[in-house]
């Protein structure tokens, strides 16, 4: 059967001889690719280990890291957004730039001399890497070899959990386990409540990778991409803030002013209004807390799908014409251009979301003046964006299991 190259497009009978079941045209769009298929191919060859992890998320930012990964390679025992940004950056310099595979990072790392190992690299790399990179990376030596960390990221976690279990009234001889079984019999808005506390205190901000926080809290009007945060990050705008407040605040407060939609009055109430008038799409923020916890816009679904398909809410899509798609590229296809919306062009999603119930969507793609788009594009769109969403709207329009199950078995 021909089937098309999924790094070229090239027609091609070939496929991947581990699995049989991605196409490739060529030796070399295998290899180009491999980073990537290693994570999903049914016979790699090898054991699958958390560099193996690290390198795909290298090469597709928008991929999950999954905690085992973030634990091994430093990035769950930073404190702020800052730190794991430039951590990104020295893995960047390393794998992209000087060729580092993955075998020998996790051979480093096994053998606790990855930090000796980067240092010497940037040392002989000279100007080829970035200084800076060099610099930030001299500063943090206790992230990287097993005999240097003084604290793993689970005990710091572990020990946050302790701090805020105290700071929210709990007993100070309740054990983690104990706490745990607490926190299980509470109503799901508290537990998510918890759980954010936990990464706020943990100076840390949501990403698409935990969604509900993500999208609970206004993190997800922001960009997530740690490239597009390298020069001068939105990401975490709102990480200080909510610092502020849950200092500010008692965990109850915080709870209720979240099932009643009133986090902003709260952040005023304690003296943050400044704070939150002054920052980026303030506005924006202000109108999505407002909907919190349970009345967000099918727009976020759709941004959580593309930059993270896997945790994506799949009855949302139904307006974005993925209903429409035909195979595994064609969902693929279409959540590259979204993509292209959310992160590079900052296409406002309150823009998107108003074109999909207007059914304007191609209109609004096409009419973007620095989005060029082929005419062989411009076909696959203008049919797939065929949504018909006035009509489906305006009689109430349910989405059945079939169609999610459509869409599930599709997935990319």
């Amino acid at each position: 059967m021909t089937r098309q190259c999924v790094v070229c497009g090239v027609p091609t009978k070939k496929a991947c001889t581990g699995c049989l079941k991605t196409p490739y045209c060529s030796k070399n769009c295998q290899k180009e690719n491999w980073v990537l298929h290693i994570l999903e191919c049914d016979n790699p060859g090898r054991e699958i280990t958390t560099a193996d992890r690290l390198v795909a998320k290298i090469a597709n930012p928008a991929q999950a890291i999954h905690e085992q990964t973030s634990t091994d390679y430093g990035f769950l025992s930073l404190s702020t957004r800052e730190d794991s940004t430039a951590l990104y950056k020295v893995y960047h310099d390393i794998l992209n730039i000087v060729g580092i595979k993955a075998p020998m990072i996790h051979e480093w790392r096994v053998k606790g001399i990855l930090y000796t190992a980067l240092i010497k690299i940037y040392e002989a790399a000279g100007p080829r890497l970035d200084h800076a990179n060099f610099v930030w990376l001299s500063q943090h030596p206790n992230l990287f070899d097993s005999d240097a960390v003084g604290v793993s990221g689970r005990e710091r976690v572990d020990a946050v959990k302790t701090l805020l279990w105290a700071h929210i009234g709990g007993s100070e001889h309740t054990t983690l386990d104990e706490m745990e079984e607490e926190v299980a019999q509470w109503p799901e808005d508290k537990q998510l409540c918890w759980r954010f506390f936990i990464i706020v205190f943990n100076d840390c901000s949501p990403p698409v990778t935990s969604p509900s926080a993500w999208l609970a809290f206004g993190f997800c009007l922001f960009s997530d991409n740690p490239a597009r945060q390298l020069d001068g990050p939105l990401g975490y705008p709102l990480r200080p803030l909510y610092a502020q407040l849950v200092k500010r605040c008692t965990f109850d407060e915080f709870y209720k002013a979240f099932i009643t939609s009133s986090l902003v009055a709260l952040m005023d109430k304690h003296g943050l209004k400044n704070e939150r008038t002054t920052m980026p799409l303030a506005q924006e923020f202000e109108r999505h807390l407002s909907q919190s916890p349970d009345r967000y816009s099918d727009v976020w679904g759709l941004k959580s799908f593309v930059l993270y398909p896997e945790q994506g809410r799949l009855p949302s899509l139904i307006l974005f014409g993925f209903h429409n798609c035909g195979d595994d590229k064609e969902i693929k296809q279409l959540s590259g251009v979204y993509y292209t919306l959310f992160e590079d062009f900052d296409v406002p999603p309150s823009q998107i979301q108003d074109a999909a119930e207007k059914d304007r969507l191609f209109e609004l793609i096409t009419t973007l003046p620095e989005y060029h788009v082929s005419n062989t594009d411009k076909k696959f769109l203008r049919r797939v964006l065929n949504t018909k969403n006035r009509l489906i709207l305006s009689k109430n329009f349910k989405i059945t299991p079939e169609t999610i199950n459509k869409i599930r078995s599709r997935r990319a």
